[in-house]
Parts: structure tokens; sequence; C-alpha cells
């Protein structure tokens, strides 16, 4: 954790949970660094102070030339200027508040708000985020706070008495390599290249090896990270969890286990009950300081509790929007001889008929992405404003009084700086900004809290750089295929690598009828109206409902100024 306060005010705070304090004065203004022990390193010398959060607790040079650190900040003594980057392997949040007098930029809220930021609901932004479940960069849930993008860079300049914050114009994350070694060519092994690649972010490690573990949730991602580790560090540790709620024969918990048992693994395997997972909605939206994306969010909060900390563990979140996810698959099945033939009635209704559903609904997804990618971006029909659509737009749009290209404008702004590139790293572009980096940002808060830190090989820079080089072609020849070769390379066995992909997804059907979410619903209706929960529930808008229930708690909790303690305290559980 850190904050640091730029300001002409001689007005100093004390952050007890931060051992730290750098006090370095610039002219008229005061520099105010406070940082704890756990992922941060600063260095000073007569010209310039760096600070660097990083996995390893010291900067040091890998084996691919690249530093291991997720967020960079420079001094520069002479010219007044500060410069902070959001590294590309991050998946840290970097919060900056500025006035016309003073900057602050932290990597929580909390200590934001301790320095004085007063916290507002950001009410502009409400609808993007009831229909993704997340707000997309720059733009945070809180007023005039906002966050950097994944490899966004920013300049404050100390200017007289004047605080000038430049940000970058040329935000370009994809930006083909200088580096030669790093762009693709015919005639290159592009597969042994990703391979390589892939194994040298994990062996970037090896300074804090004895640190390192693995999340092993027998899914393709997964199987591989924890295969590289125990071929290249001989550690076969690795923990796993599942949805107390999860009914089906073949779940999560039997994913972890049957690769486990194949791994022989060191594996430990927790398992919670649905009273533990409501306590802990509220325990992990405390700690994300926003409301949860994701419902295994909780499970992973519950699982740093219940292991041991000081760990790096390792996770394989992020992989798809870089080797190629269902919607870049759907995009790419639209243009296919097949496709366009079984869209051309009767075909449609025979195949929904006679029983092929998947194929049914793959379809009508191809047409759709093959009708409507030749819109301009802001029509709100375009196919690309249906990928990650988790909430009613319709109905958000009606709740709201707005309109469905009001609720796109943020992530449009996005498509707007890349409008010149590929549909396929347009749509990579979305996910690298939005739905990655926002899950990556929550997931790192809390384990940050249970002094855990988790470590996104996917992330790595030159993995990313020559990934985004391939052609798309070379990507979409099987879904995943890239990923594929390499799990073999690395003796992932096929039914592993061939299974269909869990991703911790449960129906919102599946815990609605259950009732799990039932104790929440009191605390929500004390900021939601209790007939609007009921009419979502009822009508199993599953992820509506459950924006709703974290909305209210994450409102009561950061707007409201209640405690974790008196919204717990008010639980009713069986």
């Amino acid at each position: 954790m850190y904050l640091i306060k730029i300001s002409i005010k001689q007005q100093k705070f004390h952050f007890p949970e931060l051992e730290n304090e750098i006090i370095y004065n610039y002219n008229n203004f005061e520099i105010q660094i406070c940082y704890d022990n756990f992922l941060n390193s600063v260095s000073e010398n007569d010209n310039d102070l760096t600070f660097t959060e990083t996995p390893t607790g010291n900067v040091i040079q890998n084996d691919d030339n690249s530093a291991l650190d997720y967020v960079s900040m420079f001094f520069d003594k002479t010219s007044g200027r500060l410069n902070v980057e959001k590294k590309i392997l991050s998946g840290r949040k970097v919060y900056y508040y500025h006035t016309e007098d003073e900057i602050l930029i932290s990597s929580h809220i909390k200590l934001l708000k301790k320095a004085g930021v007063q916290l507002f609901e950001n009410t502009a932004i409400l609808s993007e985020f009831f229909v993704h479940r997340f707000v997309t960069a720059p733009n945070t849930l809180y007023k005039d706070i906002f966050q950097l993008k994944p490899s966004e860079k920013i300049s404050v300049q100390l200017d007289g008495n004047a605080i000038v914050l430049l940000k970058n114009k040329d935000y370009a994350p994809f930006s083909k390599s200088s580096n030669k070694d790093l762009v693709y060519s015919n005639a290159e092994n592009y597969q042994d290249k990703i391979k390589n690649l892939l194994e040298k972010s994990l062996t970037n490690l090896r300074p804090v090896k004895d640190r390192v573990t693995s999340m092993l949730s027998g899914g393709l991602d997964s199987s591989i990270l924890y295969k590289i580790l125990y071929h290249k560090f001989n550690i076969s540790t690795s923990f796993s969890t599942c949805y107390p709620f999860d009914n089906k024969e073949v779940g999560e918990a039997q994913y972890a286990k049957t690769a486990a048992e194949y791994f022989k693994a060191d594996h430990q395997h927790k398992e919670f009950t649905n009273n533990d997972y409501v306590k802990g909605v509220i325990e992990s939206i405390y700690l994300a300081e926003e409301p949860l994306f994701h419902l295994q969010t909780v499970m992973f909060n519950l699982l740093f509790k219940n292991m041991p900390n000081n760990k790096i563990v390792i996770s394989g979140q992020g992989a798809d929007g870089f080797f190629g996810s269902p919607s870049h698959n759907s995009l790419n099945n639209s243009q296919k001889l097949k496709y366009k033939l079984l869209s051309i009635p009767p075909f449609p209704k025979l195949i929904w008929k006679f029983g092929d559903h998947s194929l049914s609904k793959e379809l009508n997804i191809a047409k759709r992405y093959r009708d409507t990618k030749h819109l301009p971006f802001a029509n709100k029909d375009h196919f690309i404003w249906s990928i990650g659509n988790q909430g009613d737009k319709k109905w958000v749009a009606k709740y709201f009084n707005v309109t469905e290209e009001q609720i796109n404008s943020n992530r449009l702004k996005i498509i707007d700086n890349v409008s010149d590139k590929s549909l396929y790293e347009i749509m990579t572009s979305l996910d690298f900004i939005g739905d990655k980096s926002a899950t990556e940002g929550i997931w790192s808060k809390i384990a940050e809290a249970h002094k855990n830190i988790i470590y996104y090989p996917f992330n790595n820079e030159n993995l990313i750089k020559y990934n985004m080089s391939l052609p798309w072609d070379l990507k979409l020849k099987k879904m995943k295929g890239l990923l594929h070769y390499v799990a073999r390379q690395n003796d992932v066995p096929e039914f592993i690598i061939n299974r269909k992909k869990k991703g911790f997804f449960i129906s919102p059907t599946d815990w609605i009828g259950q009732g799990v979410m039932n104790p929440l619903i009191p605390l929500a209706a004390k900021v939601v109206d209790i007939k609007i929960l009921k009419e979502l529930q009822k009508n199993s808008k599953g992820f509506l409902f459950w924006n709703f229930l974290n909305y209210a708690i994450w409102k009561r909790l950061f707007i409201d100024n209640e405690s974790v303690e008196s919204l717990l305290n008010e639980l009713e559980l069986k």
C-alpha cells in the first residue's frame, strides 16, 4: 500500500498502516511518500527519487531483460516532473485525485480518504456498471477519482505554484515492438516462441521461487502454469476452491481434483459454507473497495484467508483476450462458409428442432456479428456492445433514464483510440482495459489484504508484444490452439486440454433458486427499493440482482461510511 501526495499546502497526514515516510521539498511544493514494506521499493540520489511496486520487494533485471515491476514512479529533482506508469505486467490499481493545488496517487481508496479526499458516488457512470459489472478505466465509481489503464503513463509537472497533470494522448499498449525478436516473421516457429516467452514470464520469479505457489483450477491455463513451475522449479504446491452452492456432478472441485491427482500435486482444496460465502460478500467488497465483478472473487477471498501468507500466487487470469476468447472465435466463425450456409432458412429451425442447441446458438451469434460488424461503432446495434453485456441493457437504460448509446459512451472512447485496428484487436483492447483490468485489480487487492501477492504470467510484456504481432488467423485456427501446443510441450494430458472450459462460472438460476443471497436483501434494501430486488430475483435477472446487492453494500460501506462489522451484524443467517 502507498500514498504519494504533492501539494503546496503544508498539511501532513499520518498513516499507521504505512511504516515508511519520505518528505521531499521542491520549490513551493511538498512531496510526501508513505508506503508499507509489502510490495514497495524506494531509491533516492541527488538527481532523482524512484518508487516501485514489485512482487520481489526489490527491483531486479529479469532473464528476458524486462523489469519485474507493477507500478513505477520517477521524480526528476532537476525538472520537477513526476512520471507514473502502471506496467503492463501489473494487475494493481493506481488511483489519482487532482486539484489545482494538490495531486494524490495511491494504491487504495481508503488511503485517499484518510488523506482528506471526500468520497462521492460517480452517478454518471452507474449505468455502465450495472450492464458490465465494472467501470472501465480511467473512470471509477468515485466522483473525481480516476485510475490508470494498464500500461498507461501520466506525468505531473510542478511549475511555479501550479500542479499540471499531463496525460499520454498516444496510449497504445499493443504497439509494434522495436525489438525484432518480438515481432512475428513468416519463417519462424511461432509456437515455440510463445512457449518460451510464457516460460520466461515464470522463470523471472527465480529470485523468489521459494515463495511461489499456484491456483490450480484444473483448466487449461492453470494446468500449463502449474506444469511450467514444476519443470522449472520443482514446485508442486497448489490450491483450489469451489462454490458451496455448486451442485453440478462435474464442477470446479472435480476439475481441480482430477488435475491435482494426475499431476501428483501437493494440493489443498478448501471448501466453505453458504454462510461463509454470504459474509464473504461483505468482507470482499470492503477489501476490493468496489462492487465485486465475479462471484468467484468471494471464493478467492475465503481461500487467501485460509492459506499461508507471504506467497506469490500464480494465476492464469487474462489468457483468453490474447490467445482467443469465445467472442474472437465467434467473429472468426461468422466468415466461414459453413456458418453462412447453415444460417439460411430452414436450417436454423431444423438444427434447433433436432437438439443441437449449442450450434444453433453459435449460428445466431455468428449471424449477428456478420450483419452488424459494418455498422459505426457508435451504433448501439453493433455486435461489439453485446460482448461482456451481463445486465439487461434495455432494463438498465429505462431504470436510469439513459439511452443505450450513453451506457456505451465510456467504452466507446477506448474503441475510438484503436478504431484503425482490426476488430479482433479492438475486442482485445476492450477486454484488456475493461474486464481483465477490473478483475485483476480486485483480486490483487484481496490477496494483498491477506499478505499474498498475485502474479499474472500472461501479462508479461514481451509475451503480449509478440502475441499481438501474430496474425489472428494463426491464433484462431483452433480455439486457444497456441496454448494447446504449449500444454502438450509441458506434459499436460489430453483430457485436460480438450475438456470444456469451466471458468468458475455458475448460472444465476442456480444460486437464485437456492436462495443463497437472500440474507443480503434486507441490507441492500436500505439503499435500493426492495420491490426492485424482488422483481430481479423473481425474473432471474441474476447478474442485475447480483449487481444491485453489490452496489448497495458498497455504497453503505464507502459512501455512507458504515462499518463492515455493522453490516455483518445485520445478517440473519440460518
